[in-house]
């Protein structure tokens, strides 16, 4: 059974379906099941307060595609790097072939050698080898946009360059553009 309020909503099972099944789609990408935008930046400001906390760091790190990548290969790529955070760290869609990862590290140094295990993990499907990754780290006290325009607006490392420069060093070419 159905019953209206007085503004005439539906009120009843169907109507919570609805009303979940919106905020669900505005939080996850239909395509992937990854968490949005949205999502991502809650979790990065929670992440951020428990830096606060522990005196630790996060990590974010942008990981784009050098050319077109389609959903199955976007979806594959999260759950490789999900296999390789913890539980409480993030994996998220935030463009059309874009993975945004926010995870706990020790301190700001540890940003190399995540961005090297990603790579590590990522390189065994080719579909992913051409893909690029940026970083920043951020702690408690930082604003969360800051510390995601820091890492997006930072020079893309190709993977194999992550995977084959030791960690806390950049490659030549890259030394050189600074």
């Amino acid at each position: 059974m159905v019953a209206a309020d007085a503004a005439g909503y539906r009120i009843g099972p169907r109507a919570l379906d609805d009303a979940a099944r919106a905020e669900y789609d505005g939080l996850f990408d239909a395509a992937t099941g990854l968490p949005k935008r949205a999502l991502l930046y809650d979790r990065l400001l929670m992440a951020l307060a428990r830096t606060r906390r522990a005196g630790t760091a996060v990590g974010v790190f942008f990981l784009r595609p050098t050319g077109p990548i389609d959903d199955s290969v976007l979806t594959n790529a999260a759950r490789v790097i999900s296999g390789e955070l913890r539980l409480d760290d993030t994996v998220a869609r935030t463009g059309p072939a874009e993975l945004v990862v926010v995870c706990h590290m020790r301190d700001a140094q540890e940003s190399r050698v995540v961005a090297r295990r990603l790579a590590q993990a990522l390189r065994p499907d080719r579909a992913l080898r051409g893909m690029t990754v940026s970083h920043a780290s951020g702690a408690g006290g930082d604003d969360p946009g800051e510390v995601l325009i820091r890492a997006a607006s930072a020079t893309p490392v190709p993977l194999d360059d992550a995977l084959t420069t030791a960690p806390g060093v950049l490659p030549e070419r890259l030394r050189s553009s600074l």
